[in-house]
């Protein structure tokens, strides 16, 4: 019973944290009262292009914005730009799992180079990922 407190306590918690993020912002600077009422806006139309390419790419879009919600007003180009890594990452992803690139079987040189090519892509894919979850 007291590990269920805990855990309810935690949460509530974490959603005041975030109220108060959001409120810090806007009385800071009251024009961001216009990105609260347009971002959420935005944040469905970038879902609904993730969600051409994968469901579990737009719950995760939708929770990333949702918990950075206070970063969003502080930037409200992080919508976009989180929208397109995460648009790029589910096409990566669908390449990879249609098998559009040709499988490693080490006895050809196709083979070889496409392997250092998708590798060459998924490190940038990283370094990329990188770069958006630092902005």
């Amino acid at each position: 019973m007291e590990k269920s407190c805990r855990i309810m306590n935690f949460v509530l918690k974490s959603i005041w944290n975030w109220f108060l993020g959001i409120a810090r912002a806007v009385r800071k600077d009251p024009r961001k009262i216009l990105f609260v009422l347009l971002s959420p806006f935005l944040i469905h139309v970038m879902a609904e292009a993730i969600l051409d390419f994968s469901w579990l790419a737009m719950v995760g879009y939708y929770s990333v914005c949702v918990y950075n919600f206070s970063k969003i007003l502080e930037d409200p180009y992080r919508v976009i730009r989180w929208g397109v890594g995460y648009i790029v990452g589910a096409v990566a992803i669908g390449i990879i799992f249609d098998n559009v690139i040709p499988a490693y079987n080490g006895n050809d040189v196709v083979s070889i180079i496409s392997m250092l090519i998708t590798g060459f892509v998924v490190f940038k894919f990283y370094l990329n990922a990188e770069e958006l979850k630092n902005s």
